[in-house]
């Protein structure tokens, strides 16, 4: 409806990284987009609108062109393709939509796929890793302390700007895991068909993020790069899943509020949780 367009634009156009970014003629400015665009063509294909095809492979081909992190989220709709269906009126014509959507997404990006292969041919694996991921720190495993670390991190990158440094006090962490945690899971349990995208995609590319970055450092002992930044095209969902989490029916009685003070929060964060 009006009022969650309103909401979720709002939170998307006040967000610190966002803004920061913006400023430059960088990639991730135009990240944000490629997730709207990528939240609206799901909800299309769902619902069997005309056109929904094309929007998909529009979205899927202006996003993997214009950030190499997009492709997670790629990976993420493919395997949630089918269940697109299970909530459709039409399936056959979601079925046509998926089909056609991913056949012109192969087909645009197989030429630059070839080119891109052969030129990592070319390169050895140390030099290419050692000019985009630092030395790692330490040894790190993949278990639920070091995961949900990298999850209030995440949850709080939304609010920092351009800091990308984990908080260390209680209170911060723990807003951060439940801003992730626990949104996604009402998202997943929710009624509405884009809150239940919004829940799969956002969900489901953090877990490759972070569970791909570990492995990444497992095996080449060096840090994934990753960033605030790298985390743009999640920002529409992540505030299609906070906003509608907010205005839902256990939220009914302070939902408002709490969507105001998340939108004041947003729009001039301070360190409240490092000096908690």
């Amino acid at each position: 409806d009006r009022s969650m367009a309103l909401y979720c634009g709002l939170f998307v156009g006040l967000c610190p990284i966002l803004s920061f970014h913006a400023r430059d003629s960088t990639n991730y400015a135009l990240d944000p987009m490629t997730g709207v665009l990528l939240l609206g063509s799901l909800a299309a294909v769902t619902t069997a609108r005309k056109g929904a095809g094309l929007l998909l492979a529009f979205a899927l081909i202006l996003g993997s062109a214009n950030d190499y992190y997009f492709f997670l989220s790629v990976a993420v709709v493919a395997l949630i393709s089918p269940l697109l269906l299970l909530g459709s009126p039409d399936r056959r014509s979601s079925l046509r939509a998926l089909i056609v959507g991913w056949g012109l997404y192969l087909v645009a990006l197989a030429s630059p796929s070839l080119q891109f292969i052969q030129q990592l041919q070319g390169v050895h694996s140390d030099e290419l890793f050692a000019r985009h991921a630092d030395p790692a720190a330490g040894p790190v495993a993949l278990t639920w302390h070091h995961l949900s670390l990298q999850l209030k991190a995440f949850g709080l990158a939304y609010l920092e700007g351009y800091e990308a440094v984990p908080h260390t006090s209680d209170l911060g962490s723990s807003l951060g895991l439940l801003l992730v945690v626990g949104f996604v899971a009402l998202g997943l349990f929710s009624r509405c068909p884009l809150q239940r995208n919004a829940a799969l995609l956002v969900g489901g590319t953090t877990l490759l993020l972070i569970g791909g970055s570990i492995v990444f450092q497992q095996q080449t002992g060096r840090a994934f790069p990753v960033f605030a930044r790298n985390y743009l095209t999640l920002l529409p969902g992540l505030a299609v899943l906070w906003i509608g989490g907010l205005r839902g029916r256990p939220a009914q009685h302070w939902g408002k509020p709490a969507i105001l003070a998340l939108l004041l929060l947003n729009a001039s964060y301070i360190d409240w949780w490092g000096a908690a």
